[in-house]
């Protein structure tokens, strides 16, 4: 009898991450392999393996390009962008000639400012001078499913009158395994990748291009284009605590996996409100929040964030996988030095009582405890811990 053939996930890990990386970037596989690359022969002599690899890798991580091109206006502001984008969306900073040798995205995102400014002193007239303006150039690799919190992000920090006249936003959907499927991406899918970008508003520089149809193209462009709708703060709270009551349902069910996702989308939610949503000003054409409501969001954002840890201690409990022990802890351990930090930021009068704080801080010395620390840095808070 003959044996069934080996397909690419009947591989080890191993070689599947090497043949990955061979598939991805712009080695030529005709070329005689370097010291007999075993897992490039394999390339050679299977090419159905090949054709699985890339379309495995690709569809099901779905990696987007997102590169910046902006004006440097003062000394620290592209900067801070930066660190501020960073904090709030799972980014990979990547040299650009080193991804464009990646061949799996299946979208790149570009926002940049024109180079050129016109002198608004002599706008239309013969004496209108161009006056070159310093670019930043940034590129940076993410995941198609932490799109929704770049749009987020762009829309709360970044949509004040200026940003969202003066800069383009560009758009191309990749079919990265065109000769394998040329059908990807379907309508269904294209209007999937672009659901995020679609819900942003206010936005007038709109591109998008590739392997795109166009009916597709018009209705987000359409969508993106509409003015900024009313901020309903009162939705936006009630809309939190449902979040919550429904992550409460799950961890009665023991369900700790489903529990922890809906409040870290909850906790993300709030992270990513931003100015837009806090502050009042000119630019947006908002009025404040009120105490009242600040004081309500900052309270559920410590309360969600004590139920992350306490999920978070026996996820740990119950695992015995060192990277992922690690991994959870030192991102559970950041999210609580920053709700620890978050009052000045958000003017909220609310804060922690000293037993709500002694309360987080010890689950704090736990985690550190299970992931075999017996010392971390805690920022300004490390202090207390080491008294418990």
């Amino acid at each position: 009898m003959q044996a069934p053939p080996v397909g690419f996930l009947d591989l080890p890990r191993e070689i599947r991450d090497d043949i990955y990386s061979l598939l991805l970037t712009d080695v030529q596989i005709s070329k005689p392999a370097l010291g007999g690359d075993v897992h490039l022969q394999i390339l050679r002599a299977n090419r159905q393996i090949g054709h699985e690899a890339r379309e495995i890798f690709c569809k099901t991580n779905r990696f987007v390009r997102l590169s910046l091109d902006l004006r440097k206006r003062n000394t620290d502001v592209f900067e801070s962008m930066i660190d501020s984008l960073y904090s709030n969306v799972p980014l990979i900073r990547k040299d650009g000639g080193l991804l464009n040798a990646f061949k799996g995205f299946i979208m790149t995102y570009e926002i940049s400012e024109p180079q050129y400014e016109i002198l608004e002193a002599h706008y239309g007239t013969s004496e209108a001078n161009e006056i070159p303006k310093p670019i930043l150039h940034q590129e940076f690799v993410m995941l198609h499913q932490d799109f929704r919190l770049l749009c987020l992000y762009l829309q709360n920090f970044m949509c004040t009158a200026t940003f969202a006249n003066k800069t383009n936003h560009s758009i191309t959907l990749h079919n990265p395994v065109k000769d394998i499927d040329t059908s990807f991406p379907t309508v269904h899918q294209q209007e999937e990748f672009l659901a995020p970008f679609s819900e942003l508003r206010g936005f007038k520089k709109i591109f998008l291009q590739g392997t795109i149809d166009s009916t597709v193209a018009v209705q987000t462009i359409g969508k993106v284009c509409k003015k900024p709708e009313e901020i309903k703060r009162d939705r936006i709270l009630q809309e939190l605590r449902i979040q919550d009551r429904l992550g409460d349902e799950y961890l009665q069910q023991d369900d700790l996996d489903k529990s922890s996702k809906i409040w870290t989308d909850a906790c993300n939610r709030i992270d990513l409100l931003g100015r837009r949503v806090f502050k009042s000003s000119k630019r947006f054409g908002y009025p404040p929040a009120s105490k009242l409501w600040v004081d309500q969001i900052q309270e559920l954002f410590f309360e969600l964030n004590r139920k992350l840890a306490i999920n978070t201690i026996r996820t740990i409990e119950a695992n015995d996988d060192p990277a992922l022990v690690s991994r959870i802890s030192h991102l559970t351990v950041h999210r609580i030095n920053r709700v620890m930090n978050v009052r000045a930021s958000r003017k909220a009068n609310w804060k922690p009582s000293t037993v709500q704080k002694a309360d987080m801080l010890r689950q704090m010395a736990v985690i550190h405890r299970l992931n075999g620390h017996l010392w971390a840095p805690l920022g300004s808070f490390g202090r207390h811990q080491r008294r418990l």
